[in-house]
């Protein structure tokens, strides 16, 4: 796998860096009704102490490759099929080696008019969480390389990512702007993921972490006088089980989630400007206590965005991101007198400067830097030993990207 990205990165890019000056194209219309759309995205990443996606001290990181091909097919009106795949590797946390079905729905219209239309979406559709969920997944709609981690948390990506199950939607545009509302329920095969055990269980347990019914998603968002504020209200709540076995001395029991998100946004012609807020609280039940520091926690998070457009084609980021674990322990430091552990594992923050430079209107790069203090959404995966990770720590990440 490693060796498949050096490749990749070291002999594939340099190639559409070449090519794409003369071929670059938009999207592949296959017929009036049918389209086709695709990306490439290979990333450099290096930290001075604590690894993120292979990126470590002293070492960096190819591994880190999104390679997706999706398709459109409007049957007619009413009716619209669409689907993804996506090969995606990410260092440990997501070690992807094959290319796996993103997203794939039937969008039917059921009713529409000049102010408003109303749909139902079945299939693996993105849930609809704070301003960049849905598209998380296509670098070229990333304001950076990596998303804030107070919201969008990659080492739990899989569990917010998508939902198997139903959704209805419902558009009014108003005189002033657009109202959108999403409800969907379902449940998702991407909850068995390795990742998401050791972020909810501490470890890679030898018994099966399972949602436990059917869990909901909904967005309210509303985008007044063209785009240039836009607000929304995302909700995500549901169970997960964990089935024990002989093998695990941790005994059965289940998990309550209820993940919620604020978004704002306003746009000038130069400046943009965003700020999302997460609440994110997780009751844990019936699992052996010993294992456990707290049976509940309350966490929160939220970011800062400012981003400056220097020309038509660079653009500049700057943000300020954070994360607390528990809000009565916002500092770790209760946690740290009952567990022996360092108190920074229970909160993060970070600042972020980068730059995007739109080389061509299909390809891109993008540069940044982290200066980070803690390390709450660091990954059990790639750091193991949650004693010795640094504190403060410095990450630099280098991205291309090439879509059609």
């Amino acid at each position: 796998m490693r060796k498949l990205n050096s490749i990749i990165f070291f002999y594939l890019l340099p190639i559409y860096i070449l090519l794409v000056p003369h071929y670059a194209v938009h999207a592949l219309e296959l017929s009036e009704n049918i389209s086709l759309h695709g990306f490439l995205g290979q990333g450099l990443v290096t930290t001075t102490g604590n690894t993120f996606y292979g990126g470590k001290a002293d070492h960096i990181s190819a591994e880190f490759t999104e390679i997706g091909i999706n398709t459109s097919w409007q049957k007619n009106d009413s009716l619209r099929f669409a689907g993804q795949v996506l090969f995606r590797n990410a260092g440990d946390l997501d070690a992807g080696n094959h290319f796996h079905f993103d997203y794939g729905l039937a969008d039917i219209t059921a009713n529409t008019s000049e102010n408003s239309n109303t749909g139902i979406r079945i299939g693996r559709y993105k849930n609809p969480l704070g301003f960049y969920n849905l598209t998380r997944d296509v670098p070229m709609t990333r304001p950076s390389i990596f998303l804030p981690q107070s919201i969008y948390f990659d080492r739990v990506r899989n569990a917010q990512l998508s939902t198997d199950g139903i959704m209805l939607y419902h558009n009014s545009f108003l005189s002033t702007g657009n109202l959108q509302i999403e409800l969907g329920t379902g449940t998702s095969k991407f909850l068995l993921d390795e990742s998401v055990e050791y972020a909810f269980l501490a470890d890679n347990r030898a018994g099966d972490l399972e949602p436990d019914g059917l869990h909901s998603v909904g967005r309210i968002l509303y985008e007044h006088d063209g785009g240039r504020m836009r607000f929304a209200l995302s909700a995500f709540p549901g169970k997960l089980r964990y089935r024990t076995s002989n093998a695990d001395p941790l005994q059965q029991g289940n998990i309550d989630l209820a993940l919620y998100i604020a978004s704002i946004e306003y746009n000038l012609p130069q400046w943009h400007f965003t700020s999302e807020y997460l609440t994110l609280s997780l009751d844990y039940n019936d699992f052996n206590p010993r294992f456990f520091s707290s049976n509940k926690s309350e966490g929160y998070g939220w970011y800062l965005q400012a981003i400056r457009d220097i020309t038509s084609s660079v653009s500049l980021l700057v943000r300020y991101d954070t994360y607390q674990f528990d809000r009565p322990d916002k500092d770790g430091k209760q946690f740290s007198l009952q567990t022996g552990f360092p108190q920074h594992l229970r909160y993060s923050r970070d600042w972020t400067l980068g730059v995007n430079w739109e080389i061509l209107p299909d390809f891109q790069v993008k540069v940044e830097y982290h200066n980070i203090e803690g390390t709450s959404w660091l990954s059990d995966i790639e750091n193991p030993d949650q004693y010795h990770r640094d504190k403060f720590w410095d990450m630099i990440a280098l991205s291309l990207f090439w879509q059609f």
